[in-house]
């Protein structure tokens, strides 16, 4: 799942960590309506509820099925997408060609 058995997920602030409420990667906007913000917000907030839990649906983290884009797509979109991993992965082919 992590590298670490005791990993916690924890809420903070934006201030508190930097950035601005306007960061984030709005690639897929020209495809696809993104939600609400209060939408995305409660979508969040419910997946770190155990008894919800994003964990439960799609399972814990995973570098190349679910990690962190995949999440953020989920949330903004519905629907979990990650362009570095299918990137990553046409590279890799690519590069086994050559061989």
């Amino acid at each position: 799942r992590d590298v670490s058995s005791d990993a916690t997920v924890v809420h903070t602030a934006l201030m508190e960590v930097g950035g601005n409420a306007y960061d984030g990667n709005a690639m897929y906007d020209p495809r696809h309506t993104p939600m609400r913000a209060e939408q995305i917000l409660a979508r969040v907030l419910g997946a770190l509820d155990a008894r919800w839990g994003y964990c439960g649906r799609f399972g814990g983290y995973h570098v190349l099925g679910n990690n962190c884009e995949h999440f953020g797509t989920w949330a903004r979109y519905g629907f979990q997408q990650s362009d570095q991993v299918g990137k990553g992965m046409a590279w890799a082919g690519a590069g086994l060609g050559f061989l």
